[in-house]
């Protein structure tokens, strides 16, 4: 592989990240059955992904440039499912590459409007995390996703990951790099998936426990530990057949970021992760949050501070904003978040929800 420079050593780690796993959908309805998915998320191309459902080991191999050599390069397991109601897909990932522990998570959506995957991407290094996007589509049962990069030497470079090869308990994935704008390809790693069988363990990818073995351990990382756990509550703002939340939040990555999962009585469902983003080349310190919920596939990015005791989330670009500040109650074992939003650029919001909970015993 290839020098890099430090922000995209974050992406090029992560590519094992790709290996969202999705668990089967209900016909056109969420996870619950609740209420239909949105059509959008029900369409064919948005359930290209689900030949990943279940879990998964995976042994790695990479080439070593050096020599030309191909070796092995660690074991690992991977655990995923659909979220809000089947309109996006997670993966958790642990193993080892290289001889090194590594835990990743990703989140995948399809746009109808570009015809095109985002894989978002989170493979933290010690109290270092930072997101990163990838895209592509499926063309005769093979998925190819790229990005972009400035190589060694300075050299444009172009990143490939690849599935093929897809049975019902098996499937090839492989990197690749270009650096003559696609006419040729060197591939530098190949994980092969094989189907965990229906009598193995269950894995227990995901969460990270507070007080555990945390990989981020910045205080500044630890801001959004306040809303870990299974909550309940009211949103005061709602009409009475919506107003009904629960919610779960947890750390994953080895705490380097958090899940939050949101479902109303209605039928609603949001699934949004957040990280602390360290100061690198320049730009600074910052939290960032995106978002996807079964009313529409496409991801919202939104950019966050600390602030009184809990963090604020803000959209940007275009007259419609929206706004989230996540707090902890007045009273022990409660939580408050709320939701503006702005019309006009973000000279002026209005709240659509307030929302109290208290934790779920």
């Amino acid at each position: 592989m290839s020098r890099t420079s430090p922000s995209c050593r974050s992406l090029l780690a992560p590519s094992l990240l790709l290996l969202l796993f999705i668990a089967p959908l209900v016909a056109q309805t969420n996870e619950t059955g609740s209420r239909p998915v949105a059509s959008a998320c029900a369409a064919p191309e948005a359930r290209q992904f689900e030949f990943w459902a279940g879990e998964w080991d995976v042994f790695n191999r990479q080439l070593r440039r050096s020599d030309g050599v191909w070796r092995a390069t660690g074991t690992a397991t991977m655990k995923g499912h659909p979220v809000a109601g089947g309109c996006a897909f997670v993966e958790h990932w642990q193993g080892t590459t290289a001889g090194g522990r590594t835990l990743g998570f990703s989140l995948r959506s399809y746009d109808p409007a570009t015809g095109q995957w985002t894989i978002l991407l989170n493979w933290p290094r010690p109290d270092r995390a930072r997101f990163s996007t990838i895209a592509g589509a499926f063309r005769h049962g093979r998925g190819e996703f790229f990005f972009d990069f400035v190589g060694q030497d300075s050299v444009p470079t172009r990143g490939r990951f690849t599935f093929s090869d897809i049975t019902p308990r098996s499937l090839r994935w492989d990197q690749a790099f270009s650096t003559d704008s696609g006419r040729s390809w060197l591939t530098t790693w190949i994980m092969e998936f094989t189907r965990r069988p229906p009598a193995a363990p269950a894995l227990i990818n995901g969460p990270t426990p507070l007080g555990g073995d945390l990989t981020c351990t910045a205080e500044e990382a630890r801001a959004m530990d306040f809303a870990t756990g299974e909550w309940t509550g009211v949103d005061s703002l709602a009409q009475t057949g919506d107003s009904a939340v629960t919610l779960e939040a947890f750390p994953i990555v080895g705490g380097c970021a958090s899940v939050v999962r949101i479902a109303r009585s209605g039928g609603y469902q949001r699934f949004q992760v957040q990280s602390f983003v360290a100061e690198e080349e320049g730009v600074a310190a910052h939290w960032e949050q995106y978002a996807v919920d079964n009313e529409s596939p496409v991801l919202v990015k939104a950019a966050g501070i600390a602030e009184s005791g809990g963090l604020v989330f803000t959209t940007s670009g275009g007259d419609h904003r929206r706004r989230e500040r996540w707090t902890r109650g007045a009273a022990e074992e409660s939580l408050r978040f709320r939701v503006e939003e702005s019309s006009d650029g973000g000279k002026s919001f209005r709240a659509v929800a307030q929302v109290a909970l208290r934790r779920k015993i």
